[in-house]
Order: C-alpha cells, then sequence, then structure tokens
C-alpha cells in the first residue's frame, strides 16, 4: 500500500485540480446560468400538461423537417460527424439553438446560424420538447475499447454528464452519441482548434491523447 501512495496522491491532486478549474469556470459564468434557469422556465411551461406538451412536440415535429437532412427526421443523426438530438436535454438544446442564433456558437454557422435565427421562440421550444420525446437509437460498441474509455469517463466526464450520460438541468445527454462527432469535438476543446470554446470543456479534456478520446467515446456509444 506505501509504495503505491504517491501514485494514488498524484492521481488525487490532479482531479482535485480539474474539479476546481471546473468551479471556478461556472462561477464566473453565472450570466449564462441565469439564460438557462429562463430556457427551462419556458421549456416547463409548455411541458406542465399534457395537451400543451402535446401540441408542442406535433408542432416540433414539423420544424424537425428543417433538421431532417443532417440530423434524421426522427434526431437520430445519418451523417457520423453530426450530432443525435433524439432524447436530447431540451434545456441543453435550446441553450445550444440560442448561441447559434446570436453568434456565441460559431461552428456549423453556415447552416445553423442561419436555422436558429430563422426559427421564432415558440418554434424552438416545441422543435426541443419533440426530440426530447424521441427515442435514442442504439449504436455498436467495441467492447474492449469501451472498457478502456469507462475510467477516464468516471474521472472526467461523470461529473457533470452523470454516471449513464443522461446529464439534465442544461447539460448534454452524450450517451449513445455519434462517436466520430465526440472524438473530433473532444479534439477541438483539447486542442482549443475550430471555432466553439469552452473552458470547462478545455480544462476537462487537457492531456487526454487521441487514444484516450477513441476510448472514451467508445464507452459513451454504450451508456
Amino acid at each position: 500500500m506505501l509504495t503505491n501512495y504517491p501514485l494514488v496522491f498524484v492521481k488525487f491532486s490532479v482531479l482535485l485540480i480539474v474539479l476546481f478549474t471546473i468551479e471556478v469556470a461556472f462561477s464566473g459564468n453565472k450570466g449564462e446560468l441565469t439564460l438557462r434557469q429562463q430556457i427551462r422556465a419556458s421549456i416547463e411551461k409548455v411541458k406542465i400538461n399534457k395537451a400543451t406538451r402535446e401540441a408542442a412536440i406535433k408542432k416540433g415535429r414539423d420544424v424537425a423537417s428543417f433538421c431532417a437532412y443532417c440530423h434524421g427526421f426522427d434526431g437520430n443523426s445519418i451523417k457520423p460527424k453530426i450530432p443525435n438530438l433524439a432524447d436530447q436535454d431540451p434545456t441543453y438544446l435550446m441553450d445550444q439553438i440560442e448561441k447559434f442564433a446570436d453568434g456565441r456558437r460559431k461552428d456549423f454557422t453556415t447552416v445553423m446560424q442561419q436555422l436558429a435565427k430563422r426559427f421564432t421562440r415558440e418554434e424552438k421550444i416545441a422543435l426541443v420538447v419533440y426530440y426530447a420525446s424521441v427515442r435514442l437509437k442504439p449504436l455498436s460498441q467495441d467492447p474492449i475499447l469501451a472498457a478502456k474509455g469507462r475510467p477516464i469517463y468516471q474521472k472526467r466526464c461523470q461529473l457533470c454528464h452523470g454516471v449513464r450520460g443522461r446529464a439534465k438541468d442544461g447539460y448534454a445527454r452524450i450517451a449513445g452519441q455519434q462517436p466520430t462527432y465526440v472524438i473530433t469535438t473532444l479534439k477541438n476543446f483539447r486542442d482549443k482548434a475550430g471555432d466553439r470554446s469552452s473552458r470547462v470543456m478545455s480544462t476537462v479534456t487537457r492531456g487526454l491523447s487521441d487514444s484516450d478520446i477513441r476510448a472514451l467515446a467508445a464507452y459513451i456509444i454504450g451508456l
């Protein structure tokens, strides 16, 4: 036990640093958290009873036709580099749509910014309520690679995204997500490349190798 103490101490120290950095990042971003709370309240008003929820789902299904070419008619992506939207947390998805609309999110801007600006707020809410109601189709998983990704997920991702990758309250559902999309996104966060940035995700992905990220994506598929 004593011979392993230095290694355990180092791992624990690294974990504390990651958690502290995440806490600092969130505490400096209270305005964004307030916006998420407002978004959640708007969505809950629609979901409060069966009639308004079903009306929103019906309307959202129609709006989703604009998204089907990339994300699939039911939110199950038909392109590996495009994320699934089926069964996504509605607050998170609405927040991302708003970020595309006002320019805070700059990746995929050629298509996404135009669509996000085109939709009314009512249509956006209906869209995210619809996608949240759709079942996510399972993807095939490499069990050996996934086993390598499990401890990485538990250490790096579980705090925000949950044990099963089905986080709520404004965090993304990543369970069952397209692996190519996950790999590309995590590499961009790690390398601070591309047009999407996040202090939290850059911190979480720091030090991950390409093989770590592939293993992580393989584990996430099966959550």
